[in-house]
């Protein structure tokens, strides 16, 4: 399942872990199939290589770029921020800490 790919992505730049040969294998593979993320795999495999620095192939960003542009209109509010930035704590889902139109802060 593509989504393991941003996910994994997510953990290893989450426990700030750059491991050249792993990301390099998950930009080759985010390149061919980015277009089957969903629009959170979208944000956490963008986020994932920005944090650690790992460009991956010059096709990667601009894949990413264009599959959210193809998605724009499901990003909400919510979508735009990850889920670890809303609150200090454990957050189990989004509506735990914001309503539906809210502004984030």
């Amino acid at each position: 399942m593509v989504q393991n790919l941003a996910n994994t992505a997510w953990a290893f730049a989450t426990a700030e872990m750059s491991h050249v040969l792993l990301f390099g294998a998950l930009a080759r593979v985010a390149e061919r199939r980015v277009g089957e993320l969903s629009l959170q795999g979208l944000a956490n495999t963008a986020w994932a290589f920005a944090k650690t620095r790992r460009r991956g192939p010059p096709a990667l960003f601009g894949a990413l770029a264009t599959a959210a542009e193809e998605k724009i209109d499901g990003f909400t509010s919510h979508g735009l921020v990850h889920i670890s930035q809303l609150a200090p704590r454990r957050v189990e889902t989004v509506e735990d800490v914001e309503a539906e139109g809210d502004a984030v802060k």
